[in-house]
C-alpha cells in the first residue's frame, strides 16, 4: 500500500497534478495563481508609495496648466456678455496662488533639478513682482553654475533697467562660454529693433564679440550660434531706416543689366515675390 501511494505521488509531479482534498490542480494553474497574487501585492506596494518629487511637482503644473486651458476655453465663448467676461476675467489662474505650494515643495531640494525647474517656471510666467524676484534670487543662489542659467535670461525684460541688469548679472557670473554667448545675443537681438545710434553700436559690439568668441556655441540641431551672426550684423549695418541700400545687379525683362545705384536719387519699388 505504502509503495502504490509513492507511485500516485510520483505520477501527480510527473504529469504536472497536485491533489488535494479529493480534488486535482494543475501545477501550471497554481504558478499562475501566486504570479497574479504576487503582481497584485507588488502594484498595491506601488500605489501605497509615496509620490517623488518630480511627480508632486508635475502634479502641482499639470493643476495649473488644466486650470488654464479651461479658463481660456470659457474665454472663447463668443456668447458672453461684457459683465460675464469681465467676472470669468476674476477667476483666470494665476501663478501666485501656486507659488507658496511649489517653493514649499522644493524647499526639501532647494539645489536640485526638480527646484530650478520650478523657479524658471515661476520666473517665466510671472517675469516681474514679488514671485518672479525670489524665483531669480534663489536661481543665482543655488544655480548659477549651472548651463541652464541662459534660459533665465530668455525671461528677462531687455530695455528696462531690471531686464539690463539681470543679463549683465549672468554674463558676469557664469563660467560657461554658452551662457554668455546666448545672453550676449538675447541682448543684441532686442539692440537690433532699436533706432537710436547707442543701441546699434552696442548690438553692433556684442555680435562681433560673439562671432570672435563665442561662434561655436551649440544651438542644436546642428547650427552654431556665428551662424546667426552675419546676417544680423548685415541687417543691422545695411537694412535699418535711414541707411544706404545695398547695391543690386541684374537683368530687366528685356535682358538689359542694370544696378540699383544707377537709380538713386529717384523713386524705386522693390517688388519682391515668389512662387510656391
Amino acid at each position: 500500500m505504502r509503495h502504490t501511494w509513492r507511485a500516485w505521488c510520483l505520477h501527480a509531479a510527473v504529469t504536472g497534478l497536485l491533489v488535494c482534498g479529493g480534488g486535482v490542480i494543475p501545477l501550471v494553474a497554481q504558478d499562475a495563481k501566486q504570479q497574479e497574487t504576487a503582481g497584485d501585492a507588488a502594484q498595491k506596494q506601488d500605489d501605497e508609495k509615496p509620490a517623488t518629487l518630480r511627480e508632486q511637482y508635475q502634479t502641482l503644473i499639470g493643476e495649473f496648466n488644466k486650470s488654464m486651458a479651461e479658463y481660456r476655453q470659457a474665454m472663447q465663448n463668443e456668447e458672453l456678455t461684457a459683465e460675464e467676461r469681465k467676472a470669468l476675467a476674476e477667476t483666470m489662474p494665476k501663478i501666485a496662488d501656486y507659488a507658496a505650494k511649489i517653493k514649499e515643495l522644493v524647499a526639501a531640494e532647494p539645489a536640485g533639478d526638480v527646484a530650478l525647474d520650478a523657479y524658471l517656471f515661476l520666473a517665466g510666467n510671472t517675469r516681474n513682482g514679488p514671485v518672479y524676484e525670489e524665483a531669480v534670487e534663489a536661481i543665482f543662489t543655488h544655480f548659477a553654475q549651472s548651463e541652464r542659467l541662459s534660459d533665465l535670461g530668455r525671461f528677462a525684460m531687455a530695455g528696462t533697467p531690471k531686464g539690463d541688469a539681470l543679463l549683465e548679472r549672468i554674463i558676469e557670473v557664469t563660467p560657461h562660454d554658452s551662457v554668455k554667448g546666448k545672453t550676449m545675443f538675447n541682448i543684441a537681438n532686442f539692440l537690433s529693433s532699436r533706432d537710436d545710434e547707442a543701441s546699434e553700436k552696442r548690438c553692433v559690439e556684442l555680435l562681433q564679440t560673439i562671432q570672435e568668441k563665442y561662434a561655436d556655441v551649440d544651438l542644436g540641431r546642428g547650427r552654431k550660434l556665428g551662424d546667426r551672426v552675419p546676417g544680423m550684423l548685415f541687417a543691422i549695418q545695411n537694412l535699418k531706416i535711414g541707411k544706404v541700400a545695398p547695391d543690386i545687379e541684374g537683368n530687366d525683362i528685356d535682358e538689359v543689366s542694370f544696378k540699383l545705384s544707377d537709380y538713386r536719387g529717384k523713386v524705386v519699388v522693390l517688388d519682391f515675390w515668389g512662387d510656391w
